[in-house]
């Protein structure tokens, strides 16, 4: 599985890509650096590149955010560091 997210630095979304060998479903986490969750989604992955959008991030402060995604076991598959301008 690969997964990436962009941009880096954003205003009002964060476009987040994976490439899933098989369906399978995960949850993505926009966290700030103290650990407290801001945004939380679950998502069933098709096979292929799958393509999700974090929207209305707007409301944020700037600042640093964490950006997580995991399996149905918790266990780690992508972790960015992400810049709200």
């Amino acid at each position: 599985m690969r997964i990436s997210s962009y941009p880096h630095e954003f205003v009002h979304i964060v476009t987040i890509e994976i490439d899933a060998a098989t369906e399978e479903y995960c949850i993505i986490g926009l966290s700030d650096l103290s650990g407290t969750i801001l945004r939380m989604l679950g998502v069933n992955l098709s096979e292929g590149i799958n393509t999700i959008p974090l929207l209305n991030l707007e409301t944020l402060s700037c600042g640093s955010y964490n950006l997580d995604v995991k399996d149905t076991y918790g266990r780690f598959l992508y972790t960015t560091e992400l810049i709200k301008q």
